[in-house]
């Protein structure tokens, strides 16, 4: 896991950056002709006890990051990247979910601003 957050971040709310960085996600994909294949993981929010333990039942996991690229690049399997609104502290789940899938081959980032979002995708599809 490498956290790439910066100060003092993204200054709206976590949704306003997960659209913004969907958005950018499908136009970089478009423009090197790859699939359109990344989606996001609405984990956290706020959630019945009868929905979450639905939700729970049903195969989600705590601590997975925001945003899943399945796509290798170079060494990597793929890239996970969880969005941080500012550089709140990261639960245990989400340390530990990111450190297992790190040791099966895919690069795993924590960012909270969207140029540095940018950047990342940008280098990680060459």
């Amino acid at each position: 896991m490498i956290d790439l957050r910066t100060s003092p971040g993204w200054p709206g709310t976590e949704d306003s950056l997960q659209i913004q960085s969907a958005a950018y996600i499908k136009k970089a994909l478009y423009n090197r002709k790859l699939p359109q294949v990344f989606h996001h993981c609405p984990n956290g929010g706020n959630r019945s006890q009868r929905e979450a333990s639905k939700m729970k039942l049903a195969g989600v996991l705590p601590g997975v990051p925001d945003i899943f690229i399945p796509l290798r690049s170079g060494e990597y399997s793929g890239l996970y990247i969880e969005l941080e609104n500012g550089k709140g502290k990261l639960a245990q789940a989400q340390i530990d979910y990111m450190e297992a899938v790190t040791t099966q081959g895919f690069l795993c980032l924590v960012v909270n601003d969207l140029e540095t979002l940018q950047k990342t995708i940008t280098e990680y599809l060459k």
